[in-house]
């Protein structure tokens, strides 16, 4: 998205975040001081408003960019304003401004097609049938936006026969599907557990030469076959997905993010981990990249390393980064579930079952950063009780969770191969 200007319209807007708060004077001040009226800007100023949900104010611009007379009104405007209006004040008031304010001459394609996507946005499948058979009569079904639009529904409201009679329908017209066409279809056989559906989807997306998929669609292909139990096919997908990532240029932080995340999924850890030296070398990575590889070695049950790239973002903050709370947080997320495994694992356990190094760690680093020390001696008593750990160990451990005594260090205690717990018996 384009900046907008260092001293422009915006700049003025955008401290106004209340949305109950009006835009139009700073509009009209604008133009009282001699600014010129720049419909780029005013788009601009629409965009940004929209990408932050602030809807309210970007339907006043674009009601002040032609009640004011500066510009007329498009097809592309009344497009904006149904999505504003459906947004900001509901579907009823997008109905009654499509029915008596947009003028006919303007109500094609563009126009019908937003309004399209009002209903399947509240998921309103009755009139967004209505709506898709009026375009059929007036003949405005030559695309295929529409069609997505309703099979996006048809998907999202679990009527997977519909899609397909859909599908059926786009051929007989001679409609190309594009990559969201075949993306969507990927997903229904996918809840429908049909890996044969799944298989032709992409055998079809394969032979068709002017179809380009990026590699989003090959990021659903890799979802679809999880979900269905296809690893290996999963794998190959992924692998489709992060090559057209980097050969095509489209290196964004999202499709790094959405890579890690699936990578780790299909348990492929040194595959997060290449990932995440690529994406250190190839973007800069902010809070949510760092988020994205926490978690996604979380979901391998690998905190140490989790720990380590925490350290590396702490670092970083606030040098290039900005504190974000939510990052530690999803390290002490993962402590406190350690923990309470730990206990359920402990209760249940047989003779001669003992907890794994980073483990117990993860779980005593937790509770000293709590400094919870009756929560501490519970836990602590539990592999005590279980002739897991001495009772010399046992002192040790709380010691290390009330004052982090330089003789009672994880790194002393957890050398826990063979009877490295009962080292003082």
């Amino acid at each position: 998205m384009t900046e907008a200007p260092l001293n422009g319209l915006f700049r003025r807007i955008s401290p106004l975040g209340n949305p109950s708060i009006s835009v139009v004077p700073v509009l009209d001040q604008w133009v009282a001081e001699g600014n010129p009226i720049d419909e780029n800007e005013l788009h601009f100023c629409i965009r940004r408003l929209r990408f932050h949900n602030r809807y309210s104010q970007a339907l006043e611009i674009s009601f002040w960019m032609t009640d004011k007379r500066y510009f007329p009104l498009t097809a592309s405007d009344v497009a904006i304003r149904l999505d504003l209006i459906s947004k900001a004040h509901g579907i009823e008031q997008a109905e009654n401004f499509f029915n008596n304010s947009v003028p006919n001459q303007l109500k094609g394609f563009k126009v019908y097609s937003a309004f399209l996507r009002c209903y399947v946005r509240i998921k309103s499948v009755k009139k967004a049938e209505a709506l898709m058979q009026r375009m059929r009569d007036l003949g405005l079904l030559r695309y295929n936006l529409p069609f997505n639009s309703m099979l996006t529904l048809y998907y999202n409201t679990g009527n997977y026969k519909k899609l397909d009679t859909l599908m059926q329908e786009m051929e007989e017209r001679d409609i190309a599907g594009d990559s969201c066409t075949y993306s969507i279809c990927l997903s229904a056989y996918a809840t429908q557990c049909n890996v044969d559906g799944i298989d032709k989807i992409l055998e079809k997306v394969g032979s068709v030469s002017t179809l380009t998929p990026s590699w989003d669609f090959y990021s659903v292909a890799t979802d679809a076959y999880m979900k269905v139990g296809h690893m290996d096919k999963a794998l190959a997908m992924l692998k489709k997905s992060e090559a057209l990532m980097l050969i095509g240029g489209e290196s964004g932080t999202l499709a790094y993010n959405c890579l890690l995340t699936q990578y780790a999924k299909l348990g492929k850890k040194e595959e997060v981990l290449r990932l995440w030296d690529l994406y250190k070398t190839n973007m800069i990575v902010y809070n949510k990249g760092y988020m994205f590889i926490i978690n996604s070695l979380l979901k391998l049950d690998d905190i140490e390393t989790a720990e380590k790239i925490f350290y590396e973002w702490e670092s970083q903050v606030p040098v290039t980064l900005e504190y974000n709370i939510r990052v530690p947080n999803i390290l002490l997320g993962a402590y406190s579930r350690k923990v309470n495994a730990m206990k359920e694992a402990l209760l249940i356990s047989k003779p001669g079952w003992k907890p794994s190094d980073e483990s117990l760690a993860a779980c005593l680093k937790y509770l000293k950063g709590k400094g919870d020390v009756d929560e501490a001696a519970k836990f602590i008593n539990l592999p005590g009780d279980k002739d897991i750990i001495s009772a010399e160990v046992q002192v040790k451990f709380l010691s290390y969770v009330k004052d982090g005594n330089v003789d009672s260090t994880l790194d002393g205690l957890l050398m826990l191969d063979g009877d490295a717990l009962h080292e003082s018996r």
